[in-house]
């Protein structure tokens, strides 16, 4: 079942360029991974999911290499040395929780305004 999940939210986000990181980590908690667990498995599958988003954008020739490599330059060492700050189990607990309510308020106030639009 959790496959399919991972799955699921790989699909979605894939299609419109995104990776998926707060949903995988919110998949994750929902299924009671000890927190040491969840940030490199949410950090290969948010890989692996924004390589496959890449890669079918570029397929669309929707990819603009010059404009994307400053920012592939600049990303792939920071995000790299992030992956190596350690944080108490209570502090990325926090964060997580904190970044994952933000991710929902924020898609919630985004439907109200498109909402308001119409």
């Amino acid at each position: 079942m959790l496959t399919l999940l991972f799955g699921a939210v790989s699909l979605l986000y894939a299609t419109v360029g995104q990776a998926g990181g707060t949903a995988f980590l919110a998949v994750m908690a929902f299924a009671s991974f000890p927190s040491n667990e969840m940030r490199p498995t949410a950090l290969v599958l948010n890989i692996v999911a924004a390589t496959y988003s890449t890669w079918l954008f570029n397929r669309g020739s929707h990819v603009d290499w010059k404009e994307l490599r400053p920012l592939l330059i600049a990303s792939l060492p920071t995000a790299l040395a992030g992956g190596f700050v350690v944080l108490d189990e209570r502090i990325y607990n926090a964060v997580t929780g904190s970044a994952l309510i933000l991710a929902a308020r924020s898609g919630d106030a985004r439907q109200m305004r498109a909402n308001r639009v119409r």
